[in-house]
């Protein structure tokens, strides 16, 4: 069979036969929270909703799909769930889309298609409620919940496979949405009159048969049509077999692909411990997608990072592995869901973009702790504190350094993941020789100049290593980036202070309710979002105990200490 007609077949069922809610609609969700205030991090207004929505080339699913779809978490149209799966809604209305989701215009044959995706700040700005307000923070980490997100979307896009009359009923809810208030659609240039015909498909009860019904005018139709059992919208002017046949043609390998790229991260992302709330295993998902040969499970994962004063670094993640801001960042638009085709390494990523965002970035500072939402600082405990953090956490945390992991004592996962060689090269080499490739190639696509190149990218030599240490650095805006370690396996910075067989071993995440006084997120949760068990070894609590990281400090001292960290 030729390789069209294999194309053509599998766009037909993987676009098509995806499951759709009938008589679903749109609604405000009832999370937008009410008394919102934002606590200034260094961005003005403009940069603000530049950090929020420019795109970095993301596109995860055409807007009309993501709206047509329903999600299992929620029954309601994935569109109107996003903040379910941890994003923070700006508005009631579901198109306004949460923080760190964009909208990117995408050019199909000469039709405009709005695809959706995510950017940095979508797992790099924070929320904290406590007594009714919700105090917001860019640059603080986000306990997003990516895998459940990613794993719902293509589990809904694969589990109706043989369902026609769902891939029906999805096709005629994402043509209408995608023609409301338009002269066009997004895959389909339909005539009202076609778009009104849609309504006569019939929804039979769950045990009918699997072929649609159709309503008196359509088998009207249907027994005098010349397209053997399909209708002909003759009094529109418009063959509906044939246009559908031909936005296949003109739009289907692309959908094609970008769904099968959903799947392809869906599968990465789901195999091994559960990410949970605010954390991933970006290293490892790498490894799994690009060697295939190699794969591991995911068993390292570790939270977000805050970027507050990002720009005074010069080595990124919990390792301290690479000096390139530019080449993560593609990486990890390719990983949000930027379209990247490995025959030619070009993709959807847009490097000015990335490049606007990271310097954002580097202007977020570290917020002041807001007295009139959280209370009072106790300056006499504060006094007494100062001294127990000069003394006990400024060895380590005075600049950025690299710490031993047997002097750490933490979950060495992510340290000895990193390490672990591919079957031909060192993990680092094989990474760095990668992201340089496909760095020089979006250069390329973008006909960048020397000039150009150099200011995208002023690292003329970027290293990526193998540390087999992890990065500390200094404390500041701490208090406000809970849950700690490197892995998240500790709930507040009070708990931090106890040794490891004191911790948790397990306490709820996912809910953003604050405590002030502990500095973290309350544990006195019913019906947790998700459960973190510091049982498992990649979850483990352990490390960071003794008389150098302040476990054994008396109670008082502890308080003092903490009341110190607010200040930061």
């Amino acid at each position: 069979m030729p390789l069209t007609v294999v194309v053509l077949a599998a766009v037909f069922w993987i676009w098509l036969t995806l499951p759709f809610g009938e008589g679903a609609h749109v609604h405000t969700t009832s999370q937008m929270p009410t008394n919102i205030v934002w606590l200034t991090t260094g961005l003005d207004a403009d940069e603000q909703v530049l950090w929020h929505h420019l795109s970095e080339g993301s596109e995860v699913v055409p807007l009309s799909i993501l709206e047509a779809l329903i999600s299992p978490k929620t029954g309601r149209p994935f569109l109107s769930s996003l903040a379910d799966y941890g994003f923070m809604l700006e508005s009631d209305d579901p198109h306004h889309l949460p923080i760190g989701w964009t909208v990117k215009v995408k050019d199909l044959a000469g039709r405009k298609v709005p695809f959706v995706g995510i950017n940095c700040s979508g797992c790099h700005t924070g929320e904290l409620q406590y007594k009714g307000k919700s105090v917001r923070i860019d640059g603080a980490p986000n306990l997003y919940q990516l895998e459940d997100f990613f794993v719902d979307l293509d589990r809904v896009a694969m589990s109706a496979m043989s369902n026609r009359l769902d891939s029906l009923l999805l096709l005629r809810r994402a043509i209408k949405l995608s023609h409301v208030g338009k002269n066009e659609g997004e895959f389909l240039k339909l005539p009202p009159a076609a778009i009104a015909r849609l309504d006569e498909v019939e929804v039979p009860p769950p045990a009918a048969a699997e072929m649609p019904t159709y309503g008196p005018q359509v088998r009207a139709r249907l027994r005098g049509s010349k397209t053997n059992g399909m209708a002909t919208m003759t009094d529109t002017g418009m063959d509906m077999p044939s246009e559908l046949l031909a936005s296949f043609t003109r739009d289907g390998s692309y959908l094609n692909r970008r769904l099968h790229g959903l799947h392809t991260v869906a599968a990465a992302i789901n195999c091994g411990v559960d990410l949970g709330p605010g954390r991933g295993d970006s290293f490892g998902i790498i490894r799994r997608l690009l060697w295939a040969f190699d794969r591991i499970e995911l068993d390292a994962p570790v939270s977000t990072p805050h970027l507050f004063n990002f720009g005074q670094f010069e080595w990124l993640h919990w390792d301290g592995n690479t000096t390139s801001v530019m080449q993560r960042n593609v990486a990890q638009a390719i990983a949000l869901g930027a379209d990247f085709d490995t025959a030619t390494f070009k993709s959807s990523v847009l490097p000015w973009n990335l490049h606007r965002l990271e310097h954002i970035a580097r202007n977020l500072k570290p917020p002041v702790w807001p007295t009139e939402i959280f209370g009072a600082i106790d300056f006499a405990r504060v006094e007494r504190g100062q001294v127990l953090y000069e003394k006990n956490c400024l060895q380590c945390h005075d600049k950025e350094r690299l710490i031993e992991l047997d002097r750490v004592g933490t979950s060495p996962m992510r340290a000895l993941n990193f390490a672990r060689p591919l079957a031909f090269k060192a993990f680092p080499d094989a990474l760095g020789a990668m992201a340089a490739f496909a760095e020089t190639a979006l250069f390329n696509q973008h006909g960048l100049t020397p000039i150009e190149r150099l200011r995208l990218e002023p690292d003329t030599n970027p290293v990526w290593r193998s540390t087999m240490m992890y990065q500390a650095r200094p404390l500041v805006g701490i208090w406000a980036t809970a849950p700690f370690l490197h892995n998240g396996s500790v709930p507040t910075l009070y708990d931090l202070l106890q040794p490891a067989a004191k911790r948790p071993g397990s306490f709820p995440i996912g809910h953003r309710d604050f405590d002030p006084r502990k500095l973290g997120f309350t544990t006195d949760v019913t019906n947790p979002i998700w459960t973190f068990d510091a049982t498992i070894e990649a979850n483990s609590n352990i490390g960071h105990e003794g008389t150098e990281f302040g476990t054994d400090l008396p109670e008082e001292s502890k308080w003092d200490l903490i009341e110190y960290v607010k200040t930061l």
